[in-house]
């Protein structure tokens, strides 16, 4: 799926006034790319998202997806760090509720929530439910939850921030094999600039609130998706560019809280 957004703005209402989230914001995003975004807390990145999945409406500018101009929410599906699957269902329940809300039958969608549930190593825990799981493995539903409806893009919001190290490298490496069998087009919003650089085709930087794409980079063929040498030089030197322009964005919105 390809994405464009054009002059991207989201203001909203306070006591003390208008404040503007994002300003302007340009983006194209390639089909089955995968886009990795970082940058200041508080800049805009989860709101960019939830635009992009029709949760929220921009105050201005516009959105393309494959030059339809609309935003739509059976285009995208989101994954938050909060897995966010419903404590009343079992697992195989959850992960085919998207498609109950499709409707899909529900021999089908059972069929199809099995077969995701086995890829992710799930498939002797179909019927308990998230209470009795560990983090990574709610996080595990919830990206068969989102892969199983067949979204033309994924949409990631720090999925794996919550996790400890372990885990999330685990899950890093899942990500990836899903991508490559897939070939879906993900947007990953992630606060840990290696993790960026590991999976990405690009990494997008933001700056400090108003929120706008200041600068990318192309993650270059020997360090992309090469979760097997996570210490390559080009990796550190990378990441030490990134986080000298994101700690300028920093810098900036601290002097302009001093200056009152």
């Amino acid at each position: 799926m390809n994405l464009t957004i054009r002059d991207l703005s989201k203001s909203y209402a306070s006591r003390s006034g208008n404040i503007l989230a994002l300003d302007s914001l340009d983006l194209e995003i390639n089909p089955q790319e995968f886009i990795s975004i970082v940058g200041p807390s508080g800049c805009g990145k989860s709101t960019l998202l939830k635009i992009i999945a029709g949760i929220l409406p921009p105050t201005s500018g516009y959105i393309d997806f494959d030059d339809s101009n609309t935003t739509h929410l059976l285009q995208t599906d989101l994954v938050f760090q909060e897995h966010g699957l419903f404590p009343w269902l079992d697992v195989v329940s959850n992960v085919a509720f998207g498609l109950k809300m499709q409707g899909v039958s529900k021999q089908l969608r059972t069929e199809k929530a099995l077969a995701f549930l086995n890829k992710f190593g799930l498939k002797d825990f179909t019927h308990v439910y998230p209470y009795q799981l560990s983090g990574g493995m709610k996080q595990r539903v919830a990206l068969a939850r989102a892969i199983v409806s067949n979204p033309g893009m994924l949409l990631m919001d720090e999925p794996f921030g919550a996790l400890d190290s372990q885990t999330r490298m685990l899950l890093q490496e899942e990500l990836i094999k899903l991508w490559r069998d897939y070939r879906k087009t993900v947007i990953f919003v992630t606060h840990d600039i290696d993790e960026a650089i590991l999976l990405s085709d690009r990494v997008l930087i933001m700056s400090g609130r108003p929120g706008k794409i200041i600068k990318q980079y192309l993650v270059p063929a020997e360090i992309r998706r090469n979760l097997s040498d996570r210490f390559h030089p080009m990796i550190h030197d990378l990441k030490k560019e990134i986080w000298h322009l994101i700690k300028n964005e920093v810098q900036k919105e601290i002097q302009v809280e001093l200056n009152g």
